[in-house]
């Protein structure tokens, strides 16, 4: 009997496996056809992103992680230089404000963030984000550097918004995180206008999280 039992449920597998292939052919279809055009969307961290996207910044980070390690290695024992951003920890929040027109290039950054704890309000434009920062107190300012704002490019956006940010809060650490090209020709600018750090790489952001005991 129980072989019985066994070799029916062997034949009905197979059925049920078509039935739902027949009977859902249309929803596979267009996961499918979605998916060959990388248009799969995923929530993270509270923001929907496309597959496409998210593999685009995950290459990304492997790379920098890989390249950060080749360095680490050839630097193994040496000092470590960097300067430790503080602030009144004690009275302000774990909260951090990120600026970006695009937050979707940043969705594992944030969400990283937010599973450490953190909560992180986005801004898409400079008036957004100084709005937003005239309303709170945070603990860390994130932008890019070039937005797209008012129907046109500002291509010094992170720029301005960090010049205003210094007005308000002489001391909130601020990180520009842009990419590579723009990273590395603004990089005086924005340090000069106060920003604590400016990089393209997001282990030095998750490092400047790190200093600031927000991950």
């Amino acid at each position: 009997m129980a072989e019985m039992i066994n070799a029916i449920a062997t034949l009905l597998w197979p059925l049920v496996v078509l039935f739902l292939l027949f009977g859902f052919r249309s929803q596979l279809r267009e996961v499918i056809k979605s998916a060959a055009k990388r248009e799969v969307t995923l929530e993270i961290g509270g923001q929907t992103v496309s597959l496409g996207k998210l593999s685009e910044v995950q290459s990304e980070a492997i790379a920098d992680l890989q390249k950060q390690l080749g360095e680490l290695r050839e630097q193994l024992g040496a000092p470590d230089e960097t300067v430790v951003v503080t602030t009144e920890q004690q009275v302000t929040p774990f909260a951090v404000l990120w600026v970006d027109d695009h937050p979707e290039n940043n969705v594992l950054e944030i969400a990283q963030l937010r599973a450490s704890g953190v909560r992180v309000d986005l801004a898409r434009s400079t008036q957004e984000g100084l709005t937003q920062f005239e309303r709170g107190r945070y603990r860390a300012v994130v932008t890019d550097m070039g937005r797209y704002e008012n129907g046109a490019e500002v291509p010094d956006a992170g720029l301005q918004l960090v010049d205003a940010v210094r007005v308000l809060d002489p001391a909130v650490p601020v990180a520009v995180y842009s990419a590579g090209r723009t990273a590395r020709t603004m990089t005086d600018d924005a340090t000069s206008a106060g920003a604590n750090l400016v990089t393209d790489s997001p282990w030095e952001l998750s490092e400047f999280f790190r200093k600031l005991e927000l991950r």
